[in-house]
């Protein structure tokens, strides 16, 4: 007997099923969308403690830098803190050198810095205060040699201007409008000099810059980067030249008028427009040691690395006497230390007795193995280098030195099988006597570091 099948039918429950999952659903048009972009962001304010902190005044008074009779001290005020607006202006990056184009200074100068500054006077103890217009900072202050005064340049929101500030009241007042290129030139922090006459000396955009030199969209070239004949170890830098057109912004940007601006506020160019670097007016005012940056440029190095031609320009006519030029550097290292053969370091004896630089002894055909000293050189106008005079030597290699005012004694900073010491040198006599006054030492320890020498500028920075 055959056994009936039974068919299970489960589609009668569907109808319902459906119904339900219907009438469950939310509606298709009550559903939220965002709104928001997910990934946007925005700035959030740090808890009160930590902004209490950031903003807590870190200045306090150090009394170093007396003007030269030592009855006033001048008083920095130096922030830390700038604005997201002022750090998201334009910036130039050419050559590892950051400026801004709207102010002609570095970047830095523009950003933060120095706010402002105070005189203390020894014999009554009391501050003045040197305010600076709102959004400005300051930089390359200098004492006149009367000491009544303390010039220095005045980064203002749109420009940059030599002013000064007296010394009895703190009143600042500006010497000039002329615009001050505060780029390339003010790395060294020489770029304002004193006369004896009470006229300061600084570098200035040119009257004939004109305008910045436009870039043209379409590329002139291709893009080519040629191995050179020997091998050459470069560092990895992230702001080199690309260009013709970042070479010739670099040239617009760096390249300055010396000017001697009198109190009366007339100027007057001295020699012709350069891309100078440094400046240093002689003690008796007639000369300034110049160093210039020149062409041709490299796409592998900074500008650090670009040829350096170094002169003699006379104040009063602005003839100029080359005494050292520098080739293109495109490799590491180089240069001080007492490593190199050329002359090297040089500056202005602070007694006037003419310029100072330092320069290995030649190399002895009979013996190329003899030791080789390191020397400091005068030479004294019409600076002839081949006519200079020895005033110390050292066996070991010299990398500073420094005078007292006077010029009657020297100290430099020696080395040795990779040490420091410093040597001492009495000039008063027939012949200088030397000593070590400062063993050589390791310098990876600061724990361990027996102390530097304190010096003094004179107004016109020679230390």
């Amino acid at each position: 007997m055959t056994r009936p099948v039974q068919i299970s039918r489960p589609l009668h429950f569907l109808p319902l099923l459906l119904a339900i999952s219907i009438l469950g659903s939310p509606r298709a048009t009550a559903q939220e969308h965002p709104t928001t972009n997910p990934d946007a962001a925005t700035y959030i304010q740090p808890p009160a403690a930590i902004a209490q902190a950031l903003r807590t005044d870190k200045n306090y008074a150090v009394l170093d830098t007396p003007n030269p009779q030592g009855s006033h001290f001048l008083i920095r005020h130096r922030t830390e803190l700038s604005t997201l607006d002022l750090m998201s202006r334009t910036t130039y990056r050419l050559g590892e050198l950051q400026l801004r184009p709207a102010t002609d200074r570095l970047w830095r100068l523009d950003t933060w810095g120095i706010d402002g500054a105070q005189v203390f006077s020894l014999a009554d103890r009391r501050y003045r205060d040197i305010t600076l217009p709102d959004g400005s900072f300051a930089s390359g202050f200098r004492w006149s040699p009367d000491g009544g005064q303390v010039a220095f340049l005045a980064h203002l929101p749109s420009h940059t201007e030599v002013w000064s500030a007296n010394a009895s009241n703190g009143r600042v007042r500006s010497w000039s409008n002329r615009r001050v290129l505060a780029t390339v030139g003010a790395q060294t922090g020489g770029e304002l000099q004193w006369t004896s006459d009470g006229n300061l000396i600084a570098l200035l955009v040119p009257a004939d810059r004109g305008v910045e030199p436009p870039e043209n969209p379409v590329p002139s070239s291709p893009i080519v980067r040629r191995t050179r004949d020997e091998g050459v170890s470069t560092r990895t830098y992230p702001y080199l030249l690309d260009d013709a057109h970042d070479e010739n912004l670099f040239e617009h940007y760096t390249r300055s008028q010396i000017a001697e601006i009198t109190s009366n506020g007339s100027v007057r160019p001295i020699g012709a427009p350069g891309m100078y670097q440094s400046i240093s007016l002689s003690p008796d005012g007639q000369y300034l040691l110049a160093t210039r940056i020149e062409r041709p440029f490299s796409y592998r190095t900074s500008y650090r690395g670009f040829p350096r031609r170094t002169v003699i320009v006379n104040v009063a006519t602005g003839e100029e006497t080359e005494i050292e030029y520098g080739p293109l550097r495109e490799g590491g290292g180089g240069g001080g230390g007492g490593g190199g053969n050329g002359p090297r370091a040089f500056d202005w004896a602070p007694d006037g007795s003419g310029l100072v630089f330092l320069q290995r002894a030649e190399r002895s055909e009979e013996d190329p193995d003899a030791t080789r000293p390191d020397r400091v050189m005068r030479a004294t106008a019409p600076f002839d280098l081949d006519a200079a005079t020895e005033i110390v030597s050292s066996d070991d290699p010299i990398r500073s030195v420094l005078f007292s005012e006077d010029g009657s004694r020297l100290f430099a900073t020696v080395s040795k099988d990779g040490k420091t010491g410093i040597a001492y040198w009495d000039l008063t006599g027939a012949e200088p006597s030397g000593s070590i006054i400062q063993n050589y030492h390791e310098t990876d320890d600061p724990l361990a570091l027996p102390g530097t020498l304190l010096s003094m500028r004179t107004a016109n920075g020679l230390e």
